[in-house]
């Protein structure tokens, strides 16, 4: 793997997950985003809209990179006295997961405020408000972003999504090596951030 690559001399960038290799393997960067702190920006920005009791929906349990998430998130919202529950969805079926929320929600109805860790789980539950929550009193706010996501954010379903600009996490890693190899240009920071912006 990355470890006997490193010890042959081959040269190392990491992309999208994995930063902390960086601590154990020669690497030349790291390309991404903190996961952590791209938590703490989610918290950041959802505590503009007021909210006070937050449920944030992991489609993926056991994702070291989702799981990093939610603890960013949820250690800004408990310095701020906001409560925050997480829940579990299967995000291989979206009617389960909108059926899961729908039922979580139905028992809490004091939630104002939804962080989906992606957009498999942020959908279904975008749809879900849809139907529930006409008034918008529900704030949603997702990771990541898709053609659904970016039509949610424009209808104002979506409050705001987190970009870790995944484009430039496929682009600059092969410019840097080429410029590595080429003219052994090597980058100046052992993780180069793309992310998080807010949309």
């Amino acid at each position: 793997g990355i470890l006997s690559a490193s010890k042959k001399g081959i040269p190392i960038i990491v992309i999208n997950a994995g930063s902390e290799i960086a601590e154990k393997v020669d690497i030349l960067t790291y390309v991404g985003q903190s996961e952590y702190e791209a938590g703490v920006k989610a918290a950041e920005e959802l505590i503009k809209y007021k909210i006070t009791t937050v449920l944030c929906v992991n489609h993926e349990i056991g994702n070291i990179s989702l799981d990093k998430r939610e603890q960013g998130f949820r250690k800004v919202l408990k310095e701020n006295n906001i409560i925050v529950k997480t829940i579990p969805i299967d995000a291989s079926d979206p009617l389960e997961a909108r059926e899961t929320v729908r039922a979580y929600l139905s028992i809490n109805n004091n939630i104002d405020g939804i962080l989906t860790l992606g957009p498999l789980g942020a959908i279904p539950i975008m749809n879900l408000l849809k139907d529930i929550d006409h008034e918008k009193n529900i704030k949603l706010a997702t990771f990541d972003f898709t053609p659904e996501i970016i039509d949610g954010i424009m209808n104002s379903q979506i409050v705001f999504a987190l970009d870790q600009q995944q484009y430039l996490q496929g682009y600059l890693p092969v410019m840097l090596m080429n410029l590595y190899i080429t003219n052994k240009n090597t980058p100046a920071y052992k993780k180069l951030e793309t992310g998080p912006s807010i949309i």
